[in-house]
C-alpha cells in the first residue's frame, strides 16, 4: 500500500475475509492508505482513513481453489461491490455465472478478470442494456464474457424493484451481447 495512492476494500470472503487488499467501489468498506507499507506475503497493519458515504459493496477475489468454478462449473457472484478473478479458474469448460436483478437503487457491480482464462467466463444478465460507450447504449445486454487479463465492466442499477435495468458504465476488453 502507498499512501494517499488509491483505494483498499474489505474482502467479503475467503481465505482473507476482513482484509483491505484490493481496490472496490468508494464508500463505507474502503479505506485510504495513510502511510506506504509492504506485506506481500503476510498480513501487514497500515495506518489508513475509513471512508464515509454509501456503501462500497466490498470486494471478492474467485479462485480455482475455493469458488467450485473448475471444469466448467456456476458460480454465485456477490450482488453488488467487486468481483476480481484471479487465476485462469475455467480449465474444463466455460465457467457460467448469472447477474440478477439489482435490489437497491444506486448499487454498482464490477467484474475485474485479472489472468488470461482458458475458457471464457461468461455471466448473464438478467436484465441489463449496454448503456454509456457502447455503438447504441439501448442495445439489451444479456451475457458478459470474460477470457484476458486485465479485462473489467462495471454496472449499475437505479430501480428500486425489479423494474430496472443494469446498465454499462464502464468496460474494458470485455465482450457484450
Amino acid at each position: 500500500m502507498t499512501i494517499g495512492g488509491g483505494l483498499v476494500t474489505c474482502e467479503a470472503g475467503g481465505t482473507y475475509a476482513g482484509y483491505f487488499r484490493k481496490a472496490g467501489f468508494q464508500g463505507k468498506g474502503s479505506a485510504v492508505p495513510l502511510q506506504t507499507v509492504t506485506g506481500a506475503a503476510t498480513a501487514t497493519k497500515c495506518l489508513a482513513e475509513l471512508q464515509d458515504g454509501p456503501q462500497s459493496g466490498l470486494v471478492e477475489v474467485v479462485s480455482a481453489n475455493d469458488d467450485g468454478l473448475l471444469d466448467g462449473g456456476a458460480t454465485t457472484f456477490m450482488a453488488g461491490g467487486v468481483s476480481y478473478i484471479d487465476t485462469d479458474i475455467s480449465t474444463g469448460g466455460n465457467a457460467t455465472a448469472t447477474l440478477d436483478d439489482g435490489t437497491l437503487p444506486g448499487l454498482q457491480k464490477a467484474f475485474v478478470c485479472q489472468e488470461a482464462q482458458t475458457n471464457d467466463i461468461s455471466i448473464t444478465v438478467t436484465s441489463g442494456v449496454e448503456g454509456i460507450g457502447n455503438v447504441d447504449p439501448t442495445d439489451a445486454l444479456g451475457t458478459i464474457v470474460l477470457d484476458a487479463d486485465d479485462e473489467e465492466v462495471t454496472l449499475r442499477w437505479d430501480a428500486f424493484d425489479g423494474e430496472g435495468l443494469w446498465v454499462v458504465s464502464h468496460v474494458v476488453g470485455a465482450t457484450l451481447t
